[in-house]
Protein backbone atom coordinates (compact mmCIF):
# COMPACT_ATOMS: atom_id res chain seq x y z
CA UNK A 1 0.00 0.00 0.00
CA UNK A 2 2.62 2.82 0.98
CA UNK A 3 4.52 1.88 -2.46
CA UNK A 4 1.22 2.39 -4.51
CA UNK A 5 0.55 5.81 -2.60
CA UNK A 6 3.82 6.84 -2.73
CA UNK A 7 3.59 6.02 -6.86
CA UNK A 8 0.82 8.13 -7.13
CA UNK A 9 2.23 10.78 -6.03
CA UNK A 10 5.10 10.42 -8.08
CA UNK A 11 2.23 10.49 -11.00
CA UNK A 12 0.57 13.50 -9.24
CA UNK A 13 4.18 15.63 -9.79
CA UNK A 14 4.91 14.30 -13.29
CA UNK A 15 0.87 15.39 -14.14
CA UNK A 16 2.21 18.83 -13.06
CA UNK A 17 5.50 18.91 -14.61
CA UNK A 18 3.58 18.10 -18.21
CA UNK A 19 1.12 20.41 -18.02
CA UNK A 20 2.86 23.56 -16.96
CA UNK A 21 5.50 22.98 -19.45
CA UNK A 22 2.23 22.98 -22.12
CA UNK A 23 0.52 25.56 -20.66
CA UNK A 24 2.83 28.10 -18.45
CA UNK A 25 4.31 30.29 -21.70
CA UNK A 26 1.00 31.04 -22.97
CA UNK A 27 -0.57 31.60 -19.13
CA UNK A 28 0.69 34.14 -16.17
CA UNK A 29 3.25 31.89 -14.15
CA UNK A 30 1.55 33.93 -10.60
CA UNK A 31 -1.63 33.23 -11.92
CA UNK A 32 -1.55 28.95 -12.93
CA UNK A 33 0.04 28.87 -9.34
CA UNK A 34 -2.48 30.53 -7.83
CA UNK A 35 -5.36 29.04 -9.24
CA UNK A 36 -3.84 25.18 -9.35
CA UNK A 37 -3.12 26.08 -5.76
CA UNK A 38 -6.79 26.93 -4.75
CA UNK A 39 -7.89 23.74 -6.23
CA UNK A 40 -5.53 22.03 -4.10
CA UNK A 41 -6.17 23.51 -0.73
CA UNK A 42 -9.94 22.38 -1.62
CA UNK A 43 -8.99 18.47 -1.88
CA UNK A 44 -6.52 18.64 0.76
CA UNK A 45 -8.89 20.66 3.20
CA UNK A 46 -11.44 17.62 4.12
CA UNK A 47 -8.17 16.05 5.11
CA UNK A 48 -6.26 18.57 7.21
CA UNK A 49 -9.64 19.23 9.23
CA UNK A 50 -9.91 15.28 10.09
CA UNK A 51 -6.29 15.28 11.35
CA UNK A 52 -6.02 18.74 12.79
CA UNK A 53 -3.20 19.44 14.92
CA UNK A 54 -1.55 22.97 16.03
CA UNK A 55 0.34 24.21 18.06
CA UNK A 56 -0.80 28.00 18.79
CA UNK A 57 2.79 29.37 19.57
CA UNK A 58 5.05 32.16 18.23
CA UNK A 59 7.52 29.61 16.92
CA UNK A 60 4.93 27.79 15.09
CA UNK A 61 3.35 31.54 13.48
CA UNK A 62 7.48 31.90 12.14
CA UNK A 63 7.58 28.57 11.08
CA UNK A 64 4.40 29.13 8.52
CA UNK A 65 5.55 32.66 7.42
CA UNK A 66 9.03 31.94 6.56
CA UNK A 67 8.18 28.69 5.12
CA UNK A 68 5.38 30.12 3.34
CA UNK A 69 7.15 32.91 2.19
CA UNK A 70 10.41 30.63 0.40
CA UNK A 71 7.81 28.60 -0.84
CA UNK A 72 6.36 31.18 -3.03
CA UNK A 73 9.04 32.25 -4.82
CA UNK A 74 10.08 28.69 -5.14
CA UNK A 75 7.24 27.60 -6.63
CA UNK A 76 6.78 30.56 -9.05
CA UNK A 77 10.39 30.00 -9.98
CA UNK A 78 10.05 26.49 -10.83
CA UNK A 79 6.71 26.85 -13.16
CA UNK A 80 9.10 29.88 -14.66
CA UNK A 81 11.76 27.70 -14.89
CA UNK A 82 9.33 25.28 -16.98
CA UNK A 83 7.73 27.95 -19.14
CA UNK A 84 11.21 28.87 -20.26
CA UNK A 85 13.29 25.78 -20.78
CA UNK A 86 12.32 22.10 -21.83
CA UNK A 87 10.74 19.99 -19.12
CA UNK A 88 13.66 16.81 -19.98
CA UNK A 89 16.31 19.33 -18.91
CA UNK A 90 14.81 21.09 -16.00
CA UNK A 91 13.05 18.61 -14.23
CA UNK A 92 15.99 16.72 -13.75
CA UNK A 93 17.61 19.44 -11.88
CA UNK A 94 15.34 18.83 -8.59
CA UNK A 95 18.27 16.09 -8.14
CA UNK A 96 20.51 18.32 -6.68
CA UNK A 97 17.75 18.93 -3.65
CA UNK A 98 19.57 16.20 -1.72
CA UNK A 99 22.79 17.15 -2.23
CA UNK A 100 22.16 20.73 -0.70
CA UNK A 101 20.37 19.22 2.33
CA UNK A 102 23.98 18.49 2.85
CA UNK A 103 25.12 21.27 3.67
CA UNK A 104 21.75 22.62 4.81
CA UNK A 105 20.56 20.14 7.39
CA UNK A 106 23.75 20.10 9.42
CA UNK A 107 23.43 23.51 10.15
CA UNK A 108 19.79 23.67 10.40
CA UNK A 109 19.06 20.56 12.19
CA UNK A 110 22.35 18.84 13.27
CA UNK A 111 21.75 16.43 11.03
CA UNK A 112 24.72 14.69 9.23
CA UNK A 113 25.41 12.04 6.59
CA UNK A 114 27.26 9.33 6.24
CA UNK A 115 30.36 8.79 3.82
CA UNK A 116 27.67 7.34 1.00
CA UNK A 117 26.15 11.36 0.58
CA UNK A 118 29.44 11.93 -1.20
CA UNK A 119 28.91 9.00 -3.66
CA UNK A 120 25.82 10.49 -3.81
CA UNK A 121 27.17 13.92 -4.89
CA UNK A 122 29.17 12.57 -7.32
CA UNK A 123 26.47 10.25 -9.13
CA UNK A 124 24.63 13.60 -9.23
CA UNK A 125 27.35 15.98 -10.70
CA UNK A 126 28.03 12.68 -13.59
CA UNK A 127 24.71 13.31 -14.05
CA UNK A 128 24.44 16.48 -14.86
CA UNK A 129 27.01 16.74 -16.92
CA UNK A 130 25.82 13.80 -19.26
CA UNK A 131 22.63 15.30 -19.18
CA UNK A 132 23.95 18.85 -20.61
CA UNK A 133 26.92 17.39 -22.55
CA UNK A 134 26.59 18.64 -26.30
CA UNK A 135 28.26 17.20 -29.48
CA UNK A 136 31.40 19.68 -29.52
CA UNK A 137 33.64 17.34 -27.67
CA UNK A 138 33.98 20.72 -25.78
CA UNK A 139 34.77 19.51 -21.96
CA UNK A 140 33.26 22.55 -20.86
CA UNK A 141 30.05 22.51 -22.71
CA UNK A 142 27.86 20.82 -20.05
CA UNK A 143 28.33 24.20 -17.72
CA UNK A 144 28.42 26.00 -21.08
CA UNK A 145 25.06 24.42 -21.83
CA UNK A 146 23.54 24.86 -17.94
CA UNK A 147 24.51 28.79 -18.06
CA UNK A 148 22.51 28.99 -21.32
CA UNK A 149 19.55 27.71 -20.88
CA UNK A 150 16.87 30.14 -19.28
CA UNK A 151 15.67 28.05 -17.31
CA UNK A 152 18.36 27.35 -15.07
CA UNK A 153 18.68 29.75 -13.26
CA UNK A 154 15.04 29.63 -12.31
CA UNK A 155 15.15 25.89 -11.42
CA UNK A 156 18.35 26.26 -9.30
CA UNK A 157 17.13 29.06 -6.61
CA UNK A 158 13.81 26.77 -6.62
CA UNK A 159 16.21 24.20 -5.35
CA UNK A 160 18.33 26.27 -3.14
CA UNK A 161 14.59 27.57 -1.67
CA UNK A 162 13.61 23.71 -1.09
CA UNK A 163 16.86 22.74 0.05
CA UNK A 164 16.22 25.22 2.93
CA UNK A 165 12.33 24.73 2.89
CA UNK A 166 12.61 20.88 3.70
CA UNK A 167 14.36 21.68 6.83
CA UNK A 168 11.08 23.76 8.09
CA UNK A 169 9.11 21.31 6.53
CA UNK A 170 9.93 18.94 8.94
CA UNK A 171 9.96 21.24 12.12
CA UNK A 172 6.60 22.30 11.07
CA UNK A 173 4.92 18.60 10.95
CA UNK A 174 6.61 18.55 14.17
CA UNK A 175 4.15 21.47 15.32
CA UNK A 176 1.24 20.67 13.33
CA UNK A 177 0.64 17.38 11.26
CA UNK A 178 2.01 16.69 7.94
CA UNK A 179 -1.85 17.34 5.94
CA UNK A 180 -2.58 20.06 7.83
CA UNK A 181 1.05 21.76 7.33
CA UNK A 182 0.30 21.29 3.52
CA UNK A 183 -2.36 23.01 3.83
CA UNK A 184 -1.28 25.90 5.46
CA UNK A 185 1.53 26.33 3.48
CA UNK A 186 -0.76 25.75 0.03
CA UNK A 187 -3.01 28.93 1.44
CA UNK A 188 0.42 30.93 2.06
CA UNK A 189 1.61 30.39 -1.30
CA UNK A 190 -2.05 30.67 -2.94
CA UNK A 191 -2.05 34.11 -0.98
CA UNK A 192 1.48 35.22 -2.20
CA UNK A 193 0.86 34.14 -6.14
CA UNK A 194 -2.31 36.37 -6.20
CA UNK A 195 -0.64 39.27 -4.58
CA UNK A 196 2.43 38.73 -7.45
CA UNK A 197 -0.65 38.26 -9.93
CA UNK A 198 -2.16 41.88 -9.46
CA UNK A 199 0.80 43.72 -8.76
CA UNK A 200 3.36 41.92 -10.88
CA UNK A 201 1.57 40.76 -14.13
CA UNK A 202 3.72 39.86 -17.01
CA UNK A 203 1.77 40.52 -19.76
CA UNK A 204 0.08 37.06 -19.74
CA UNK A 205 -3.28 36.15 -19.41
CA UNK A 206 -4.11 35.66 -15.05
CA UNK A 207 -7.68 34.43 -15.72
CA UNK A 208 -8.88 30.53 -14.27
CA UNK A 209 -6.98 27.87 -17.08
CA UNK A 210 -9.19 24.73 -17.25
CA UNK A 211 -6.03 22.42 -16.71
CA UNK A 212 -5.14 24.48 -13.12
CA UNK A 213 -7.74 22.06 -11.82
CA UNK A 214 -6.18 18.94 -13.06
CA UNK A 215 -3.34 20.11 -11.75
CA UNK A 216 -4.77 20.81 -8.22
CA UNK A 217 -5.71 17.55 -8.16
CA UNK A 218 -2.72 16.25 -8.95
CA UNK A 219 -0.87 18.66 -6.33
CA UNK A 220 -4.16 17.46 -3.84
CA UNK A 221 -4.32 13.91 -3.81
CA UNK A 222 -0.25 13.62 -4.69
CA UNK A 223 0.53 15.34 -1.49
CA UNK A 224 -2.60 13.35 0.66
CA UNK A 225 -1.03 10.04 -0.79
CA UNK A 226 2.72 10.85 0.04
CA UNK A 227 1.56 12.17 4.04
CA UNK A 228 -0.35 8.56 4.15
CA UNK A 229 3.00 6.38 3.03
CA UNK A 230 5.05 8.12 5.53
CA UNK A 231 2.93 6.80 7.84
CA UNK A 232 3.12 3.57 6.67
CA UNK A 233 7.25 3.22 5.77
CA UNK A 234 10.15 5.13 6.25
CA UNK A 235 10.81 8.57 4.49
CA UNK A 236 13.31 7.28 2.49
CA UNK A 237 11.34 4.48 0.38
CA UNK A 238 8.93 6.93 -0.05
CA UNK A 239 10.62 10.33 -1.26
CA UNK A 240 12.73 7.48 -3.30
CA UNK A 241 9.81 6.55 -5.33
CA UNK A 242 8.58 9.91 -5.81
CA UNK A 243 11.70 10.95 -7.29
CA UNK A 244 10.23 8.25 -10.46
CA UNK A 245 8.44 11.35 -11.42
CA UNK A 246 11.62 12.81 -11.85
CA UNK A 247 12.32 9.94 -14.96
CA UNK A 248 8.80 9.88 -16.03
CA UNK A 249 8.50 13.70 -16.67
CA UNK A 250 12.00 13.33 -19.17
CA UNK A 251 10.83 9.93 -20.50
CA UNK A 252 7.59 12.19 -21.92
CA UNK A 253 9.02 15.09 -22.08
CA UNK A 254 11.65 13.71 -24.77
CA UNK A 255 9.52 11.12 -26.61
CA UNK A 256 5.47 12.62 -26.61
CA UNK A 257 6.52 16.86 -26.20
CA UNK A 258 9.46 15.87 -28.96
CA UNK A 259 12.83 17.72 -26.74
CA UNK A 260 14.73 15.04 -28.44
CA UNK A 261 18.65 13.50 -26.65
CA UNK A 262 16.21 10.73 -25.53
CA UNK A 263 18.93 8.44 -24.36
CA UNK A 264 21.31 11.01 -23.28
CA UNK A 265 19.07 12.75 -20.95
CA UNK A 266 17.59 9.21 -19.13
CA UNK A 267 20.94 8.28 -18.77
CA UNK A 268 22.01 11.58 -16.75
CA UNK A 269 18.58 11.34 -15.06
CA UNK A 270 19.02 7.58 -13.90
CA UNK A 271 22.63 8.76 -12.49
CA UNK A 272 21.09 12.10 -10.85
CA UNK A 273 18.57 9.98 -9.59
CA UNK A 274 21.07 7.13 -7.63
CA UNK A 275 22.83 9.58 -6.69
CA UNK A 276 20.38 11.57 -4.77
CA UNK A 277 18.67 8.32 -3.20
CA UNK A 278 22.02 7.19 -1.90
CA UNK A 279 21.74 10.79 -0.01
CA UNK A 280 18.11 10.36 0.97
CA UNK A 281 19.11 6.92 2.93
CA UNK A 282 21.74 8.13 4.44
CA UNK A 283 20.38 11.07 6.03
Amino acid sequence: MAFLLAFITAIGETTKDIIARRVSPTTSVAGLLFWYKLFSILIVLPFALLSWRFENTPRTYLLVASDGMLNVFAFYFYLKALSLSPVSLMVPLLAFSPALLLITSPIMLGEFPDSMGLVGILLITVGSYILYMEDSGDFLSPIKALLREKGSRYMLATVFLWSITANLDKLGTQATSPVVWVLLINIFVALGAFVMMKKRPDGKPSRFHPASILMGLADGVGAVAQMTALRLTIVPYVISIKRLSVLMSVIIGTTFLGEGKALQRIIGTVLMLTGSVLILFNM
